[in-house]
C-alpha cells in the first residue's frame, strides 16, 4: 500500500497547479468595485455632511411604498442594515 502511495503523490506534484500558472495566462477581468451600501453611506452620513457627495447611487429593494397625492415615500433597502433609506418619488416614479 506504502509504493502506491508515494507514486500517487509522485504524479500529483506532476500536476501544475493554479499558483504556477503566470499572470500572462490569467484571462480573469479585473473585479469591479462594488457599489456602496445603504451602511456605509448612513455611517458616512453621520459622521458629517462633507464626507457624503451630493448625489449617491444606491442599489437595493424597495421595502415599503407610501403613496401620497403629488409624492410617494419608499423605504430602500439592501440588506447591509436594519435601516433602511427613505426615497422621495415624483408623481408616477411609485408605479413599475
Amino acid at each position: 500500500m506504502l509504493p502506491r502511495l508515494a507514486s500517487l503523490r509522485h504524479h500529483l506534484r506532476q500536476l501544475p497547479t493554479p499558483l504556477s500558472l503566470s499572470r500572462r495566462q490569467s484571462t480573469f477581468p479585473l473585479p469591479l468595485p462594488l457599489p456602496p451600501t445603504i451602511a456605509s453611506t448612513l455611517s458616512a452620513t453621520s459622521t458629517g455632511p462633507a464626507s457624503v457627495p451630493e448625489q449617491v447611487t444606491l442599489h437595493g429593494w424597495i421595502r415599503t411604498c407610501r403613496k401620497q397625492k403629488n409624492v410617494a415615500f419608499a423605504v430602500l433597502n439592501d440588506g447591509s442594515s436594519l435601516n433602511g433609506v427613505q426615497v422621495v418619488l415624483k408623481k408616477g416614479l411609485e408605479e413599475g
